[in-house]
């Protein structure tokens, strides 16, 4: 059978001439819907942020991807496809809100990933490229390595590639002697203004 709609129907039976009619209906829900997702990010300085896009490490790590929509049963189950991203147990927030813990292969190709969200009645419903996984920077190269003790709004130009809008950068370790900001100027270079307390 096919149904094009949610609803409820009752079964018929024909034998010879007699109709018979079951006294239980068959109910047909609403498929799930999926307006969007976005996935948390830990940040190289500590801090979080979430949206599309998250890169891809040289080891696998789990982070939370957030799922939006409508029609999300108890028992809702959830995959990712394609290589390098696999789903876990997905927790059911309430009927518009999952959050599915995402476990991201080491070195996963960069590209678009899909997500598909199933009810235990089998309805179900994909999204297309609703998460990237990314390549990681390279390896920067430095335009200065010294600097004084007491410098005041130096910067120094990390000159790289794959490199993301709202990146962040972290010296380890820092304790606290080091204050700076960061500035992305274009997908191959970040400018760090520093100032390094006196010793």
């Amino acid at each position: 059978l096919t149904f094009t709609s949610a609803g409820s129907l009752y079964v018929y039976a024909c034998i010879g001439t007699t109709f018979f009619t079951s006294t239980a209906q068959i109910t047909v829900n609403a498929a799930p819907t999926i307006t969007g997702a976005e996935i948390t990010r830990l940040l190289a300085d500590g801090t979080t942020s979430v949206g599309t896009t998250i890169g891809v490490n040289a080891s696998a790590r789990t982070r939370t991807v957030t799922v939006k929509g409508t029609g999300f049963a108890t028992g809702v189950t959830a995959s990712f496809d394609g290589n390098g991203i696999t789903a876990g147990v997905v927790t059911r927030v309430d009927g518009s809100t999952l959050t599915i813990p995402a476990t991201i292969a080491a070195n996963a190709v960069a590209g678009g990933r899909s997500v598909t969200v199933t009810n235990p009645d089998g309805g179900t419903v994909s999204l297309a490229n609703v998460l990237t996984l990314t390549n990681p920077p390279s390896a920067a190269a430095l335009s200065q390595t010294v600097f004084g003790s007491g410098s005041i709004s130096v910067p120094l130009v990390l000159t790289g590639s794959n490199i993301l809008p709202g990146a962040r950068v972290r010296f380890d370790p820092n304790n606290g002697d080091i204050t700076y900001t960061t500035v992305v100027n274009s997908s191959t270079q970040v400018t760090v203004t520093m100032t390094i307390a006196s010793t």
